[in-house]
């Protein structure tokens, strides 16, 4: 296994079920979360630990391999101590642009863990239990672990959307970016301030509005976040607007 940050070779070192007896959760919206060791490995060379779900390990196998895990390398952070499965981070992602509420989804985990436990529940009850034994609790003595609270998912998404630890090497974020900039106009397009999307933000940034262009294909072509509906706070992000040779001006009506 090559090292991530030099030309070494990483090496087992342990896992933490064998150092601490824990075990790494991966939380998601289909029950009951994944319990994983976790092997920890050390170069040889530059003497760096590495845990092998961290995403700067994962780029450096084999997709076939690195895809095992079930978790995007975008959100397999270091310094967390759960995960986020991919099938729940791929609907967080499509949710968080219009609706950034964290609790909400912090809740679709812990219900996910409580329907689970209720389905359980009854097969072992209609099947007659144990000889009358009551059924193992929810949070048993060994559980330390918990789903992430709002504040927490809100930032693993805002870290996930500013990492580059993806196949491609380029963040969402930048991604996002780009194909606003990449938008062409040959047509009609629209100008217009909306006010709703300045909930999704927060307040110390003092915006107001937002500033945005669409086009007659239905793509946005800019969008800015604005102190107020005035010309002047916007004139700066309309000029790099039609500075863009793709965007055609001289054709609107």
């Amino acid at each position: 296994m090559p090292c991530p940050s030099c030309d070494g070779n990483l090496y087992n070192d342990r896992s933490n079920f064998s150092k601490n007896q824990t075990l790494f959760p991966v939380f998601g919206l289909d029950g009951a979360p994944l319990w994983c060791i976790v092997q920890s490995m050390l170069c040889r060379k530059c003497k760096r630990r590495f845990d092998a779900n961290s995403s700067a390990v994962l780029l450096k196998l084999p997709a076939y391999v690195a895809l095992t895990y079930p978790v995007a390398t975008k959100y397999a952070f270091p310094n967390r101590n759960c995960h986020l499965n991919e099938n729940a981070t791929k609907v967080f992602d499509h949710l968080m642009l219009t609706y950034t509420n964290g609790e909400v989804y912090s809740k679709l985990l812990f219900n996910s863990i409580n329907r689970a436990f209720i389905k359980k529940l009854k097969i072992y009850y209609s099947a007659g239990g144990r000889k009358g034994r009551p059924y193992l609790a929810k949070d048993g003595e060994f559980i330390k672990q918990y789903p992430p609270l709002g504040d927490t998912v809100r930032s693993m998404h805002d870290e996930a959307s500013n990492s580059s630890d993806t196949p491609w090497k380029i963040s969402d974020k930048d991604r996002n970016t780009r194909e606003l900039q990449s938008v062409t106009c040959h047509d009609i397009f629209a100008q217009d301030h909306t006010f709703s999307m300045v909930k999704n933000y927060q307040k110390r940034l003092g915006a107001k509005a937002l500033w945005d262009v669409g086009t007659a294909t239905g793509e946005i072509a800019a969008a800015v976040l604005v102190q107020s509906t005035r010309t002047e706070d916007f004139a700066h992000a309309a000029q790099m607007l039609v500075n863009r040779p793709w965007f055609n001006t001289s054709t609107q009506r």
